[in-house]
């Protein structure tokens, strides 16, 4: 495991980095799908906020590397974020892939907000997240 994520995990004794999807992590690429440049910048800014590892907005290959994709396709006309990560390269089936829900804006949210909403559930360091197969923690 790379020193940023074992030094986080190991500041985090209630919560692991568990699933293989993110074992050995160096680097996460996020792109956007149905989303204007703005939209896609202000993602990669707000999931490189203190993120243990380096996160850009390329799609490279790399076996330490996770692919992030938001799909910005609305839902029911009211605006929502759709986040799948898989391996750059797929070594092993295991490693997995995980495809979250979409995270539908609230009445009056900004689109920053949104975009906190749905990083928080797709990316392991960041806040609690209701699904917890993307890391296999136990509930």
């Amino acid at each position: 495991m790379p020193p940023a994520l074992s030094s986080f995990a190991a500041t985090q004794s209630q919560r692991s980095i568990a699933a293989p999807l993110w074992r050995g992590v160096r680097s996460v690429g996020l792109t956007c799908v149905a989303a204007t440049p703005e939209q896609c910048a202000t993602l990669v800014a707000t999931a490189q906020r203190g993120a243990p590892v380096s996160i850009d907005g390329t799609d490279a290959t790399d076996r330490a590397r996770v692919q992030l994709t938001a799909d910005l396709t609305p839902v029911d006309g009211r605006p929502a974020i759709t986040m799948s990560a898989r391996p750059s390269i797929v070594m092993d089936d295991a490693q997995g892939e995980w495809n979250g829900p979409a995270v539908v804006a609230g009445e009056g949210e900004d689109f920053a907000t949104l975009a906190e909403r749905a990083l928080d559930r797709a990316l392991p360091w960041r806040g609690a997240r209701p699904d917890h197969r993307l890391t296999g923690e136990m509930k």
